[in-house]
């Protein structure tokens, strides 16, 4: 018969790795939850203001002013400048805003062009070299709409794309809204970039919150899970002892009833089983007796 080790523990060291599975496994669940409804949050959030924005900006633009930019030769004009300066101050004032422009419908209902982009051309990267995507647009140029439904319904009332876009200046999260004029109808497009990286970079910085708040939670954890391992172990380790001494003859050992709790329980039904057995000897015995 194998023995048993009341050092070896093996009630308790159970226990401890269940606990320990059971707290990853919520902790888990926990971070899985807070970090989508979360990240889920923060994306609305931008989806909400940028549609709001793009808005408040379209209603500001005189769309007659607007009208009357045709021509890229038109980019130092008092009306482009006068667009231009509007955004540029929306702009200082939204730094999570990377451009505001300004998009003229064309016949082809994929196809649209620039008029006026807050954005300028400037060396964005410092690597002393202008690339493409560091250029502004200039007035006249075509911009393929192909597939970007949400860009198009911008042109029926403020909307918001539903998952990045990328084009040649880099992926974004914009809002739309339309440029109306006196009869109320739609003129030009009216859109507000968010570079993407900044909603990722916000979702990193939650999760890596919570892997902070992970680490700060794991000492506890060890520790409540040893406690519980104890607790709940004590109680199989004194049954264990108490039947080990048994199964070596000891047929009259009964276990100290010194605690109270759940020890106190198993000792006592403990004790009884072995008064039970004791009776069943004593009667088999004076059974026995009387039949010689």
């Amino acid at each position: 018969m194998e023995q048993f080790n009341e050092n070896s523990r093996p009630f308790q060291k159970q226990v401890f790795r269940y606990t320990i599975i059971a707290f990853v496994i919520v902790l888990l669940g926990v971070n899985a939850l807070v970090y989508f409804s979360g990240a889920a949050g923060m994306t609305n959030a931008v989806k909400s203001s940028l549609k709001i924005i793009a808005g408040n900006i379209a209603e500001n633009v005189s769309y007659s002013t607007h009208e009357d930019i045709i021509s890229n030769d038109q980019r130092e004009s008092r009306k482009y400048l006068e667009i231009k300066e509007y955004f540029q101050h929306v702009m200082d004032g939204n730094p999570r805003i990377n451009d505001i422009y300004t998009l003229r419908p064309t016949s082809n209902p994929d196809i649209m062009t620039f008029v006026v982009s807050g954005q300028e051309t400037f060396d964005a990267n410092n690597d002393n070299f202008i690339d493409v995507t560091e250029i502004s647009p200039e007035v006249g140029e075509e911009y393929d709409v192909t597939g970007l439904e949400d860009l198009k319904n911008g042109l029926n009332g403020p909307s918001v794309d539903r998952s990045f876009t990328t084009d040649k200046w880099g992926r974004w999260i914009s809002g739309y809204a339309p440029i109306l004029n006196d009869d109320g109808v739609t003129v030009a497009l009216l859109g507000v970039d968010e570079a993407a990286s900044e909603l990722v970079d916000r979702k990193n910085s939650l999760l890596i919150a919570l892997m902070y708040i992970d680490l700060i939670l794991l000492p506890l954890m060890i520790f409540v899970a040893i406690f519980m391992a104890r607790s709940v172990s004590k109680p199989f380790r004194i049954l264990a002892k108490g039947m080990q001494r048994v199964s070596h003859g000891e047929l009259n050992y009964k276990l100290p009833i010194s605690e109270k709790g759940p020890q106190a329980i198993f000792a006592s039904l403990f004790n009884s089983m072995i008064d039970m057995f004791e009776n069943a000897k004593d009667h088999e015995k004076k059974h026995h007796d009387f039949n010689e």
